[in-house]
This record gives structure tokens, C-alpha cells and sequence, in this order.
């Protein structure tokens, strides 16, 4: 599974079954485009997908964990 597969399913951005329709760039562009809704961080296209996933992550940690909500 790749990391940002992970991260949508985590985030609860995507289903499983949605997912599984997802090509991998289709998958990179929703996540790039969930985590531009949700932070101020505006060059998101400029970073690699482990780089990517790992911000992704922390954004799903802060969210899960109750620390920030979308709105912080």
C-alpha cells in the first residue's frame, strides 16, 4: 500500500472502495488538494510523495489526536 493510500484512508478522506478506483496521481491530487483546504502551506505540488504522505500524516495526527481542528 503506498503511503498516501494510507493517509486518505486514515484521514477518512477517501473510502477503501474509492481508493480502489484511484489511479496513484489521482490519489496524490486528492490528498494535495484535501491538505490545501486544511493548511496554509501553498507549494504542495512541489514535494515528493514520501514528503507529501509524511505531512498528510501529521495533518491526520493533529486532527485524530484533537491537538488542531481544520479551523487551527
Amino acid at each position: 500500500m503506498s503511503l498516501i493510500r494510507g493517509v486518505m484512508l486514515a484521514g477518512k478522506f477517501r473510502s477503501q472502495h474509492q481508493l480502489n478506483t484511484m489511479s496513484p496521481d489521482g490519489m496524490r491530487n486528492t490528498l494535495i488538494v484535501e491538505m490545501a483546504g486544511r493548511s496554509r502551506q501553498t507549494n504542495l505540488q512541489s514535494f515528493d510523495d514520501d514528503t507529501l504522505a509524511g505531512m498528510g500524516a501529521v495533518l491526520v495526527f493533529l486532527r485524530t489526536a484533537r491537538i488542531r481542528d481544520d479551523a487551527a
